[in-house]
């Protein structure tokens, strides 16, 4: 059965750390000494940038998730208030709990889709097993927190933090914008059952955002990556 833990917190792929380790670490040995990553989801990137040398302090990192929200406020050890977060079913004094709020939003999404036999039994097995997901929850949030300690976070749409970045000619930018229109929000969608001070932000649609993408970077000072999962041979724009 699939657990939070492998929802929510993802890895680099053992090719994508080949090619990204060395790009990345030289980088920073030639004077690119800011870190900036928008669209940050599970923060991969920035603990990529702290395994390559970068302190914590020189990491920037953006989204307009919750999910982000929450892993940032960790690695920042800022606590979750500000957030505003609600959830159906859920008491306001444990959603300030970073593991708890995870929690609830996996099992709120869950919950949309029992109308399909294999959500009804994951939503059972988060159930059943609360404590155990919770633990590996922490477990994981702990981990991103200890690399990631004394990094800048914010909730910021990805065009925000491009605006303030692509002119500092010591920033290295690694985006990896969504491969289909709305990603981000699709994938963390819990019909309405969960609600938190979400910033503004623009959809990306890969169709039109990728080339407003490069048209904004093609004067920039710093050095920027676009790092997208295609399959081979596929387009990026």
């Amino acid at each position: 059965m699939s657990i939070p833990g492998q929802l929510f917190i993802g890895t680099l792929a053992p090719s994508d750390k080949k090619f990204l380790v060395p790009l990345v670490t030289n980088a920073r040995k030639q004077g690119y000494e800011r870190f900036v990553e928008p669209c940050a989801g599970a923060l991969a990137m920035s603990c990529l940038a702290a395994e390559c040398g970068y302190k914590s302090t020189q990491i920037d990192a953006s989204d307009i998730s919750l999910f982000s929200g929450v892993l940032g406020r960790a690695a920042m050890g800022v606590p979750l208030d500000k957030m505003g977060i609600t959830a159906d079913g859920f008491d306001a004094d444990v959603l300030r709990d970073p593991a708890m709020v995870l929690y609830a939003q996996i099992y709120l999404k869950t919950l949309n889709k029992v109308g399909h036999e294999y959500f009804l039994q994951l939503l059972n097995d988060l159930r059943y097993r609360r404590e155990e997901h919770l633990a590996l929850l922490r477990e994981q949030i702990d981990a991103i927190a200890t690399r990631l300690k004394g990094l800048r976070y914010r909730d910021l749409c990805m065009w925000q933090h491009l605006d303030e970045a692509l002119q500092d000619e010591h920033a290295l930018i690694v985006i990896c914008p969504p491969t289909y229109k709305a990603g981000y929000e699709k994938f963390f969608d819990t019909g309405g059952k969960m609600r938190w001070n979400e910033p503004s932000f623009g959809v990306f649609d890969p169709e039109t955002g990728l080339s407003e993408l490069y048209e904004k970077a093609k004067d920039a000072k710093a050095l920027l990556i676009c790092y997208e999962e295609r399959d081979q041979g596929e387009p990026t724009g």
